[in-house]
């Protein structure tokens, strides 16, 4: 009797350790601790708005382009920010490009019925090859030379991901960023009651 109580013991503990190990590969933010604005690496203090908490999944500064007016941040990071719901994420977008006056176009759209997917979204930079493409589709010919002299094929996108399944998490709002144009930015005349970015869709 003895011995097969030590074996259910055995069994039940095999499964505890799988089932942490499972959740230690899939929940990145159960481990890293949330950082602060001013605990952020450099490049993203430039960038990122300063009234959140941020969860670093990976990141990596890329070399710096060397032009006048040359933005002076690029990287490629993944991370988590602590809002956990569309309006929140449409906020956190017009501070960013408040910010940093990236103008971001829509390049995918998923429709969510908020089952499993609260918010889906992919984002390009206004002077990508794609956005000088879908501008001419809808325009007359002789605008779309004056869109083609501004497209520089930049890189710089956005993907924002927001699951239902993750928002009992204190940073349930997942975001890739790819900073990295290479064009000056636009100036921005900020006011306090600056719209969403949506408007620029």
């Amino acid at each position: 009797m003895t011995s097969s109580n030590d074996n259910l013991s055995s069994k039940l503990e095999l499964q505890k350790r799988l089932q942490h190990r499972l959740k230690s590969r899939t929940d990145t933010t159960s481990r890293p601790t949330p950082r602060t604005y001013d605990q952020l690496p450099q490049y993203l203090r430039q960038v990122l708005p300063d009234n959140y908490t941020y969860i670093i999944k990976s990141y990596k500064e890329i070399e710096l382009e060397k032009f006048e007016g040359a933005p002076t941040a690029a990287f490629d990071s993944t991370f988590y920010v602590n809002i956990a719901s569309t309006e929140a994420i449409e906020e956190w977008r017009s501070a960013f490009h408040n910010k940093t006056g990236t103008v971001f176009r829509i390049t995918r759209a998923d429709k969510v019925k908020g089952i499993k997917v609260i918010y889906h979204k992919d984002f390009h930079c206004r002077h990508a090859d794609i956005a000088a493409i879908k501008y001419m589709q809808k325009t007359y010919a002789q605008k779309a030379g004056q869109r083609r002299s501004r497209n520089t094929n930049c890189q710089c996108l956005a993907k924002i991901r927001l699951e239902k399944s993750r928002l009992n998490l204190s940073h349930p709002c997942e975001i890739h960023l790819l900073y990295n144009h290479n064009h000056p930015l636009e100036t921005l005349n900020i006011t306090p009651q600056t719209p969403s970015i949506a408007s620029y869709e």
